[in-house]
């Protein structure tokens, strides 16, 4: 028994060395040699990957893998002028690609990080994008470098800060009206304007200010502008740094039938912004009753005659004086009575027919006529006038009267030359002709007495 407990002790141990002996091949097949990793042939090295960043204080500092980097809220990507390097100890071509992580926002451009497989060394400088949430963020760049046979990444973090609390900017207005100087206008507020009312007269004063002297900018909107001349413009201002004033004063608030302005300025420093309304409300124009005196030559329809203007006869011959009447309509087309004066005429070549009423109620007219008679020849010269109360033109109202009279009667007159001493010896030859003829006469009439009576001697 004990034997045989040896012999089958024995038998366990060559089992056991049998079946831990490495196959020697047959009929299954050649050897399998043993897996594990070996180098790719041709290639030794892995391609490199190297980023270096520009340190506010420290200066250019190279970012090692797994390293974070913290940078404030608002840093922009070109403000730390990364320098990325790839390179490869065979000089294998090398490609490289790069993720970045919560980049959407901010950016941040990824193909300014990668290459496709190039020569190496090279180098990429990335410039897009800016490290902005307000909360605050982790950022994970991770660039894969492949030199066909190897690859190598490069990991690292920005580590982005909250941003600083900001106070908005603001925006106070003040304005001078009536009695008031300098009152302050509520941002909601309507305050009231005469129609006719000039903005200069206004003295606005627009105050932009920022509690971290940011830079502010200021737009506005103006609704209602017609032709009142007012700018937005005067109401607006680029970014520049707090505190500042804006003066505008262009424009008239002329709408005749009265208007509201709305006015929506808003202030922003590049964080937060502020937005200001007020609204500016114009009266309608106010149309005071009053009269207007119209003038004109022949009738409602004619050519209207100015304060100071001429009414001129030409030349006319004294044989047909006085000329026939010159009409002058006289109307108010105003909104009140027009009062008038008695009408006085000058130059004592002229007469005038008619008169004017001492109230002319409006859309009412008169007519008064003047005539040419003058009594001798030459240049005539005169004027009609009358009092008004038209606020529009002087008074009184004047219009000039001119005429030259002419004739066709010779005048004769003895001794004068050319014609007139033709006519001198024509009426002589006449007088002595009928004075030859007389005298003629009479000798004929003796002889024929003297024939009838002879007288004999003895």
């Amino acid at each position: 028994m004990k034997h045989l407990s040896v012999l089958l002790l024995l038998g366990l141990i060559f089992a056991s060395v049998l079946c831990s002996a490495p196959p020697t091949g047959g009929p299954s097949g050649p050897t399998v040699p043993p897996s594990g990793p070996s180098t790719p042939i041709g290639s030794s090295y892995k391609p490199k990957v190297e980023v270096t960043y520009l340190h506010p204080t420290a200066g250019r500092v190279q970012i090692g893998d797994k390293s974070a980097v913290s940078v404030d809220y608002g840093t922009t990507v070109a403000s730390m002028a990364f320098e990325v390097s790839v390179s490869d100890g065979d000089n294998d071509p090398s490609s490289l690609t790069t993720t970045v992580s919560n980049s959407v926002t901010t950016g941040i451009v990824n193909s300014e990080w990668e290459s496709a497989i190039a020569a190496v060394p090279y180098m990429l400088m990335p410039g897009s994008g800016v490290f902005n949430e307000a909360g605050g963020q982790t950022y994970l760049f991770t660039l894969t470098a492949f030199d066909g046979y190897w690859t190598n990444d490069l990991v690292f973090s920005i580590v982005q800060s909250a941003a600083p609390s900001n106070s908005p900017p603001s925006l106070s207005l003040v304005w001078s009206h009536g009695p008031s100087m300098y009152s302050p206008i509520h941002n909601g507020d309507t305050v009231g304007v005469d129609y006719g009312t000039q903005v200069s007269t206004l003295l606005f004063q627009l105050t932009v200010d920022d509690a971290e002297f940011d830079d502010v900018s200021v737009a506005a909107n103006i609704s209602n502008l017609g032709n009142t001349g007012m700018l937005a413009t005067e109401w607006e201002a680029a970014s520049t740094p707090a505190l500042y004033l804006l003066t505008p004063s262009s424009g008239i608030l002329n709408t005749p039938a009265g208007v509201v302005h709305t006015f929506v300025l808003t202030a922003n420093d590049g964080t937060d912004q502020t937005v200001f309304t007020f609204y500016l409300q114009q009266t309608p124009q106010v149309v005071v009753p009053a009269p207007k005196m119209v003038v004109k030559s022949g009738g409602p329809n004619g050519a209207l005659l100015n304060n100071g203007g001429l009414v001129g006869f030409g030349s006319v011959d004294l044989s047909v004086m006085p000329t026939a009447p010159v009409t002058i309509y006289v109307a108010n087309d105003g909104t009140a009575d027009l009062h008038l004066g008695v009408p006085q005429i000058s130059g004592g070549d002229f007469a005038l027919s008619g008169t004017l009423p001492s109230v002319l109620t409006p859309h009412t007219g008169v007519v008064l006529s003047i005539t040419f008679d003058a009594q001798s020849v030459g240049a005539k010269t005169g004027s009609i006038s009358f009092a008004h109360d038209d606020t529009t033109t002087a008074t009184p109202f004047v219009l000039d009267l001119s005429g030259t009279a002419t004739t066709s009667i010779v005048n004769v007159q003895e001794g004068g030359g050319g014609g007139g001493g033709g006519c001198v010896a024509q009426t002589d030859g006449v007088f002595w002709s009928l004075l030859l003829v007389a005298v003629l006469a009479m000798i004929f009439r003796r002889r024929r007495v003297g024939g009838e009576n002879p007288t004999h001697d003895g």
